[in-house]
């Protein structure tokens, strides 16, 4: 392939995945806009909200709550006083109290504290734009070489990643919140452009550094040692080892057995509330007379054999199955290892008890590393499976990204046909799919080990 046709073809793959991006924003604002009133509109409310910098708290105030109790009475259990006694739903590991427990040792006011969070939950969305505009280029670049492009194009696809980014309703119900799950985005977002450019070691100090507020994801350390990607294994525990020690030494081993009971209380009932997007949401919609419209704040699912089996069984199948698929030597590819990884990501999502529709957040840049993938991938070589895995993409994306209000109706709140409701965890099984199909196209169509070693030239070398 010459220069000019890979230039041509990078230039191609970022007008198409504009288009896409376009596309779907726009029959996001056309939804809004013949659904009702579009100035009464959760996307117009959600802007409002973001730019106002007016969000709730629904991750800061149970963290300060908990860094108060922790200061003002040290010697009684944080979990046993804030959750099981108070019910506040305070579901995060002891060592991600220490910022607030410095904030109030600072004597900053919650008001401050809250406004300044939020603030950086804001900084978070764009820094998100950045990394997937960046992720878009370093994708194309892998099949086609570096190129240069025109300050315009530049613009104008940036544009359209920031536009896309801030219509991704998981990311915007996640601001709104006041959800640390905001930030936690951006440093998966990041993690996946280091790891594109070959900085592994780094991409493991942020997954590392998401763990220490979201456990499930230190799964990713398995997933590594399995896939013999020592560096990435070496940057997580670069971080994970000594904030261990510094959580055991300020908190204590009797405060982590509490917090395991935390997670053994919520595995075991859930919540029944429609926004989460797991199996564990899906059974205790079927199996409960519970209004899945209404918001349990205090207390969670009542027990149900069915619904634990369930979820037990499948959280169980979702994490064999993503450690366990692999393809030999998908380390030697960027593309390859990278959707090995964007794999884990939807999973790990999923297959979690309580999965809220803004952790689906996490998948914002799993959903753009695939569509640049497949979108080069059909122009290299095209068929009808990789149209159908872009296909299944642009349907993933679409579903994830929006908020369908219909779904909240009476009539949609009775089993079975409260299924519906869960579209986003569908949108997430579309988009698993899709990468399913694609990492098999790239390795069966394509020598994974050529790929992206040439400049200017095609970096495949048909298998």
């Amino acid at each position: 392939m010459s220069t000019s046709d890979a230039r041509d073809g990078q230039a191609n793959s970022l007008i198409y995945l504009s288009l896409i991006l376009g596309g779907v924003v726009a029959l996001t604002f056309l939804k809004e806009i013949f659904g009702g009133d579009p100035l009464d509109s959760m996307v117009i409310q959600s802007f409002e909200h973001v730019f106002a910098l007016d969000a709730a708290a629904d991750s800061w105030a149970p963290m300060y709550l908990a860094a108060l109790e922790k200061i003002n009475n040290p010697d009684v259990g944080i979990y046993q006083t804030i959750f099981f006694e108070n019910h506040v739903k305070f579901q995060y590991p002891p060592i991600s109290l220490l910022p607030f427990m410095v904030f109030v040792w600072l004597d900053i006011t919650y008001e401050s504290i809250v406004y300044y969070l939020n603030l950086v939950s804001l900084v978070s969305i764009v820094g998100i734009a950045v990394c997937l505009y960046v992720l878009a280029i370093k994708v194309a670049e892998q099949f086609n070489g570096r190129v240069a492009h025109s300050i315009g194009v530049k613009i104008v696809f940036f544009l359209l990643m920031l536009i896309g980014t801030f219509s991704f309703y998981p990311l915007l119900r996640g601001y709104e919140l006041g959800q640390i799950q905001t930030l936690l985005d951006f440093l998966i977002s990041l993690a996946f452009v280091a790891w594109l450019i070959n900085g592994k070691l780094f991409a493991g100090v942020l997954i590392a550094l998401a763990t220490l507020v979201k456990p499930h994801f230190g799964l990713l350390i398995i997933w590594a040692m399995i896939r013999k990607e020592g560096r990435f294994c070496v940057g997580m525990l670069l971080v994970l080892i000594p904030a261990g020690i510094v959580s055991l030494l300020v908190f204590g081993f009797r405060e982590h057995l509490d917090y395991l009971s935390v997670l053994s209380h919520i595995g075991k009932h859930g919540e029944v509330y429609w926004p989460n997007q797991s199996i564990n949401g899906l059974l205790n919609r079927l199996f409960s007379d519970i209004n899945p419209l209404v918001w349990m704040a205090e207390s969670y699912a009542p027990y149900n054999s069915y619904v634990r089996f369930g979820t037990l069984i499948s959280t169980i199948g979702f994490l064999l199955f993503g450690l366990l698929y692999r393809q030999r030597n998908a380390a030697n590819n960027p593309v390859l290892s990278a959707l090995d990884l964007s794999m884990m990501i939807i999973l790990l999502t999923i297959a979690s008890p309580i999965a809220w529709e803004h952790h689906y957040g996490a998948i914002w840049p799993v959903i753009i590393l695939v569509l640049s993938a497949a979108i080069n991938l059909a122009k290299t070589a095209p068929n009808w499976t990789v149209k159908l895995c872009l296909a299944l993409a642009v349907l993933g994306y679409y579903l994830d990204a929006n908020l369908f209000q219909f779904v909240t109706q009476e009539n949609f709140i009775t089993a079975p046909v409260n299924l519906i409701q869960s579209y986003f965890f569908y949108g997430a099984l579309l988009l698993l799919a899709s990468v399913i199909i694609l990492r098999k196209q790239l390795k069966s169509l394509y020598d994974p080990v050529r790929m992206g070693e040439n400049d200017n030239k095609s970096v495949h070398k048909p298998a």
